[in-house]
């Protein structure tokens, strides 16, 4: 608890600081105090097949990720695993991920096997409990690094599903038209 203080604390000089400043330069210099950010690894994006998708399973990955004493941050234990408990509210305030986008990206987590969910009462209400499949993930992980699929190559094999056909022959550039209005 005394970190969330800590980081609100934190957060409120920073926003104090952000008002005062009358130029984008300055706002820039402290931007990159604020925490107030989403990071995703490109990782599980590809790992997720959609970016919405591979944003929210690096947040679960993140709640499982042991703190620095090495404790869980997770701890509701069901069938003698850990879960986590989370609202549609709670993930828009954590990701901004919208009720229907979390619904696509959570269906699209679940068909490619990488995270559990239940439905179990949380604080009283009926709330999806998530967890990653780490066979699953892991293997993901193993097939990327072996097969050096990781980040963007732009020497990579793409392939179009469609071609496009040039509005212009090549060389040929678009006469622009000015319109007036008054």
């Amino acid at each position: 608890m005394q970190d969330r203080k800590e980081y609100e604390e934190r957060q409120e000089q920073v926003k104090g600081a952000i008002l005062s400043v009358q130029s984008l330069r300055q706002y820039l210099a402290l931007e990159r105090l604020h925490a107030d950010q989403i990071k995703v690894k490109r990782m599980y994006v590809d790992m997720a097949g959609d970016l919405a998708a591979g944003v929210l399973l690096g947040q679960i990955l993140y709640w499982f990720t042991p703190k620095k004493n090495g404790d869980m941050k997770v701890s509701i234990e069901h069938e003698g695993k850990l879960w986590l408990a989370k609202s549609r509210k709670d993930w828009w305030n954590e990701i901004r991920l919208t009720p229907k986008q979390f619904d696509r990206a959570c269906w699209l987590l679940e068909k490619r096997n990488l995270i559990e969910t239940i439905i179990c009462k949380f604080s009283g209400s009926p709330t999806k409990h998530f967890r990653p499949n780490e066979d699953e993930i892991m293997k993901q992980v193993k097939a990327i690094f072996t097969n050096r699929q990781f980040g963007y190559s732009p020497k990579g094999n793409f392939v179009f599903s469609q071609r496009v056909k040039r509005k212009y022959t090549k060389g040929e550039k678009p006469s622009i038209i000015a319109k007036t209005t008054s």
